[in-house]
């Protein structure tokens, strides 16, 4: 057991494993250990807390269907990703409480729950990337972006993320990969995507207002089209606050939590606070996530207004193709276009022969 972090892989005693999620009681400074019993259940009633959050936001998802479908499922993929994260830290509790029997730190089933949440934790974290992406991509086909779905767009980032997670989390648990280029390279992307997705959602009120101003009331242009964009416009408007505030909790919280713990885990009078400094943070981290998934969830004013009962589901639906029934399909296209019929006072149905052209750079 070399440090609060690293440990000799048994089956390879020259290897060793970064193991950031599994905290050594006796390695708690001894003022903390009397209090070891009271921290682990506010940490399991935080994670039942999160896991009722998370089941709660993806309910009233697809309740009310308020989002693009790929956006939607952008969205969403934080709150797949969550459950099996916080439920894999049971057995890592049961194990460090002694209910369940390991012989180090690098024990096989240790490295392996490690190694999967490891990967979680990577592809959470990219969530801001996966947004801007994808909002890039709104911008980039908003002429057809409404009625042709292309749910291929977010299977696409959504796959591209969980390989590169996959990748990342080998490389980290096995400490192919030092933690503070992790740390690093994170933070870069991550402000670059804020900075992607502000510039796209910029460019969206350009094109939206430049379509007002010179073409509202000619019928030159799809309704649908006119519609994405303001779509595009109302969703980067709810977007940006969480957008800004992921980025600064990813800009901080990983500098904080692992920057230190990278720099003084060698330093053998060091070892009782960073394994402090880990059960802090599994505590917290347990109550974030619920406090996260409820603020995904309600960021949202259409999901704002149907849990608070404003509003029927019936008004929100913006994608009809999803309706169950043919009856329902009939009504919500109806409600659908007469709303935007209403907002840019032309008629349905009439196209365009001289398309207003989108450069995106």
């Amino acid at each position: 057991q070399m440090s609060s972090f690293l440990s000799s892989n048994p089956l390879t005693p020259d290897q060793t494993v970064w193991i950031p999620f599994f905290i050594r009681f006796q390695r708690l400074p001894e003022e903390l250990q009397p209090l070891y019993a009271a921290f682990v259940a506010f940490q399991v009633l935080g994670h039942i807390f999160s896991l009722f959050a998370c089941a709660f936001g993806i309910f009233v998802y697809y309740r009310v269907q308020a989002l693009h479908a790929n956006l939607a499922q952008t969205i969403l993929n934080a709150f797949y990703v969550g459950p099996p994260f916080i439920l894999l830290r049971f057995p890592l509790i049961l194990m460090e409480i002694g209910v369940l029997k390991y012989d180090t730190m690098a024990d096989n089933h240790i490295v392996v729950i490690s190694l999967i949440r490891m990967w979680l934790f990577v592809d959470l974290y990219n969530f801001e990337v996966n947004i801007a992406v994808e909002r890039y991509l709104a911008l980039r086909y908003v002429q057809t972006y409404e009625t042709n779905r292309r749910r291929y767009i977010s299977l696409m980032i959504l796959g591209a993320n969980a390989v590169y997670a996959v990748v990342l989390s080998y490389l980290l648990t096995f400490n192919y990969l030092h933690g503070f280029f992790y740390v690093a390279l994170t933070c870069i992307v991550n402000n670059l995507s804020l900075v992607m997705f502000l510039s796209t959602a910029k460019k969206n009120e350009q094109v939206r207002k430049k379509l007002i101003q010179f073409r509202k009331n000619d019928g030159s242009y799809s309704v649908s089209y006119r519609w994405q964009l303001q779509d595009n416009s109302r969703s980067a408007r709810e977007l940006r606050i969480l957008m800004i505030g992921c980025n600064g909790i990813i800009s901080f919280i990983l500098p904080v939590l692992f920057v230190p713990a990278l720099i003084f885990d060698n330093d053998p009078s060091m070892s009782h606070w960073l394994e402090a400094a880990k059960l802090l943070y599994q505590v917290t981290s347990a109550y974030v996530f619920g406090c996260s998934y409820l603020y995904l969830t309600f960021i949202i004013k259409k999901n704002r207004d149907y849990v608070f009962g404003i509003s029927t589901v019936e008004e929100f639906t913006v994608a009809p193709q999803h309706s169950r029934t043919d009856n329902r399909i009939v009504a919500e296209m109806e409600d659908h276009f007469s709303r935007l019929k209403e907002e840019w006072g032309v008629e349905i149905g009439k196209t365009t022969e001289d398309p207003l052209e989108i450069s995106i750079s």
